[in-house]
């Protein structure tokens, strides 16, 4: 597989705003977050380094690998590598997004979603049973088989977003 299965470990509902405790943007969102591994961080850094298209240091001295070295503490509890990429990586499957004013997203929306398409926590096949079945639930821990990565540009606001790339991994 071109990239490592990830693992669903919850459900998040919240609303970040641009400048407080480290936020970047300011938006709430509903999620399914993702673990990530010492080889997924390892291949993230490898597309960022491709993704940043030589704007990284360690391509223009020759060095592209990476080490535990390569981590800087950026605060206590965001840090980046040495080329700048934040880490760790937060994979996640994006439920929906909306403006934090007055929003309807809530956690209790979230779980129902994933309670009637439980495939969005993985194993495909146990979610399309469960659906049918329709017991609802899904449980935390299963497998996600990415198909591909698309690199965005999320400066302004969301109706401003771009897909900048996209690759397709090969079935």
């Amino acid at each position: 597989a071109p990239w490592p299965p990830l693992t669903s470990k919850g459900v998040l509902s919240d609303i970040e705003r641009e400048g407080v405790d480290g936020g970047t943007m300011t938006m709430a969102w509903s999620e399914v977050s993702l673990q990530t591994s010492e080889l997924q961080e390892r291949l993230v850094d490898h597309v960022w380094d491709v993704m940043m298209c030589g704007n990284d240091a360690r391509i223009r001295s020759g060095n592209s690998s990476s080490s535990e070295d390569d981590v800087v503490e950026r605060d206590s509890t965001t840090i980046t590598t040495s080329s700048g990429r934040p880490a760790p990586w937060m994979p996640h499957l994006s439920l929906c997004y909306d403006n934090p004013e007055d929003t309807p997203l809530n956690i209790i929306d979230a779980l129902d979603v994933v309670a009637k398409y439980p495939f969005l926590l993985g194993d495909e096949e146990e979610g399309r049973q469960r659906h049918h079945d329709q017991d609802g639930g899904g449980s935390p821990g299963k497998q996600l088989r990415p198909t591909g990565l698309s690199l965005w540009n999320t400066e302004g606001t969301m109706d401003e977003w771009s897909c900048l790339d996209r690759i397709a991994f090969p079935r």
